[in-house]
């Protein structure tokens, strides 16, 4: 009776007070999805479009690196474009989840059609989303190719992981779409709709998982590169920091599975998900972008030309001690201008990119 008498009472609220209901029924509010997300898509708009500002000014040309990074942001800014289209119809698809007696209202008729409609942008959206987290981890692994061609066991587990993030995507783009019956289960609310939901959850957190193990293969592949570097510490941090800012994206990633498993309830926080997998797409296009700013001192550099140091920073030039005593890597010795008889190890052939690659690689080829 008492259910009865909640339901009298919400079949009699406004169309705005129940617009209020959904906008504040989920963990996060939609006032405030909207605003923080329009906040990092503006930060990493912003970052995208320095970075092919410094490509064109001073490289004047664009890699293939670059064209990963293009296809990440257009893929990105269609789905931001779908995602605030289609916001409110998100949040009513989690709210009715949530609140059940939402459904009982005067206000909620008139959206039964449009729900049942939002299947197509909700695939649409995590499709473009995907697409672009994993184009990113493409831009990395081009402007690594390069440093590691010479090296036979990174190239096994570069190759690797290049196969298994390929995968990950394909499967994370198929998810979209295997799942759209989503919104007519979530109006049934039968024991089969919530059965199916939990093995949408289930498969929901094998596609986070697979992105973590990507991630975590992109970031192996600077850190195995530099373990043996003769460097001192704190330029590997130095380079580190630029390589491995895909770790970000793994952050994004367990918070966005830690959030979404049901805690309290059976029934998943899909505006949690959403929310997380928009702001890792910010952040990876964000990172990816930064990492070209070393260009900027690298022009400072050849007008203003330093001497050559006697232990150069170069990824081209980094002594692997445990590799020359094995003879893993044979090449001519280098002798530096001046100093007859002070050699250096056989090196790595230089990186033909100018992204990351640059910030390693330019300052040793600078001539005094």
């Amino acid at each position: 009776m008492l259910y009865e008498t909640g339901n009298a009472t919400l079949a009699m609220i406004s169309d705005a007070g129940f617009r209020y209901q959904v906008e504040q029924a989920n963990r996060i509010s939609l006032p405030n999805f909207e605003k923080t997300i329009a906040v990092f898509t503006a930060l990493a708009l912003a970052c995208f479009i320095a970075r092919l500002s410094i490509r064109l000014i001073y490289l004047r040309r664009l890699d293939i690196d670059d064209l990963f990074l293009i296809l990440a942001t257009a893929c990105f800014c269609a789905a931001t474009a779908v995602l605030y289209q289609n916001c409110f119809l998100f949040f009513l698809n989690s709210a009715i989840f949530q609140s059940q007696e939402l459904i009982f209202t005067r206000a909620f008729p008139p959206y039964i059609t449009k729900l049942y409609n939002s299947t197509r942008p909700r695939n649409t959206f995590a499709a473009l989303n995907w697409t672009a987290i994993y184009a990113v981890k493409f831009c990395f692994f081009t402007f690594f190719k390069p440093l590691i061609r010479h090296l036979c066991g990174l190239t096994r587990f570069y190759w690797i992981s290049v196969t298994f993030t390929l995968l990950a995507w394909i499967v994370s783009v198929y998810e979209g779409f295997s799942f759209n019956r989503y919104t007519q289960q979530t109006i049934s609310f039968d024991m089969a709709s919530q059965k199916w939901y939990q093995q949408a959850l289930a498969f929901g957190i094998s596609l986070t998982i697979a992105n973590i193990v990507s991630d975590i293969m992109l970031v192996s592949i600077p850190i195995l590169l530099l373990r043996n570097s003769m460097m001192r510490p704190t330029t590997k941090w130095s380079i580190a920091s630029f390589l491995c800012l895909s770790i970000f994206m793994v952050l994004c990633s367990i918070v966005r599975i830690a959030g979404w498993i049901p805690m309290d309830s059976h029934i998943p926080d899909l505006i949690w998900r959403f929310f997380w997998q928009q702001i890792e797409a910010c952040i990876a296009i964000t990172t990816a972008s930064i990492t070209v700013f070393r260009t900027i001192f690298i022009h400072h550099n050849r007008r203003n030309p330093r001497p050559i140091c006697r232990n150069p920073m170069g990824i081209n030039r980094i002594p692997y001690s445990s590799y020359t005593q094995q003879n893993s890597i044979r090449g001519p010795h280098t002798v530096l201008p001046g100093h007859s008889g002070q050699e250096i190890v056989p090196s790595l052939p230089p990186a033909t990119y100018s992204g990351v690659p640059t910030y390693i690689s330019k300052t040793s080829r600078e001539k005094p």
